[in-house]
């Protein structure tokens, strides 16, 4: 629902800076997105060089750089960022017909505020970051959550998302999952094959659901 590339990946390179490594390119850092911030961090801080491109290392230093990260990001949040085309349509249309929820591996704080920033999160039964639980996408528990916190079976459930993490977690999870284009997170290419149904759009998932409801 929201793009916050361009966020996150300034956020990257103000840390970066913070720990005197050498910037990234925009496009490279937004395709480090999508395993949670931790990843994200890690995946930046090898590729800056310091570690020779080593992940392992890099993961432990994350832990460290994370506090310097959270505090760039939380303070230049919404900067940039805005709900992608279609997405206040698709949820004006849906709020009246079925409960929604938010999984993403986005930690939890970051996360409300951007919601309630973007003036969606009167829509939402539920939010869930990637610190909410012990884990996250693409382990299917944080849908199994959200799901029994709507009070809805997974059958009469839909997962929609961009990356190869939510198509993975929506299967896992035994629930009807949408994928949909994007320019964010890691092996783009994969999600259309990984999903129950492939849609150019959110104006494309709303037209669905009209007919849907209208049945």
């Amino acid at each position: 629902m929201v793009d916050s590339g361009q966020d996150l990946a300034a956020a990257i390179n103000r840390m970066l800076h913070d720990l005197e490594l050498p910037p990234l390119p925009q496009r490279q850092i937004i395709r480090y997105v999508g395993d949670g911030v931790l990843s994200l961090i890690a995946r930046a801080i090898a590729a800056a060089g310091v570690l020779q491109g080593s992940l392992p290392l890099a993961a432990a230093a994350a832990t460290t750089a994370l506090p310097i990260f959270r505090a760039h990001y939380l303070a230049h949040l919404h900067d940039a960022t805005a709900l992608l085309p279609g997405a206040a349509e698709l949820l004006e249309f849906v709020a009246p017909h079925a409960r929604i929820g938010v999984v993403t591996n986005k930690p939890e704080e970051p996360a409300r505020k951007l919601v309630a920033a973007l003036g969606i999160a009167p829509y939402l039964t539920i939010l869930l970051g990637g610190d909410s639980l012990p884990t996250k996408k693409p382990d299917p528990a944080m849908i199994l959550h959200a799901l029994r916190c709507c009070d809805t079976p997974a059958k009469n459930a839909i997962m929609v998302g961009d990356g190869i993490t939510d198509a993975q977690a929506g299967r896992a999870a035994a629930v009807f999952t949408v994928g949909l284009p994007s320019a964010l997170g890691r092996y783009p290419d994969r999600v259309a094959s990984a999903v129950d149904l492939y849609l150019p759009n959110l104006d494309a998932l709303t037209d669905r659901l009209r007919t849907h409801f209208a049945t």
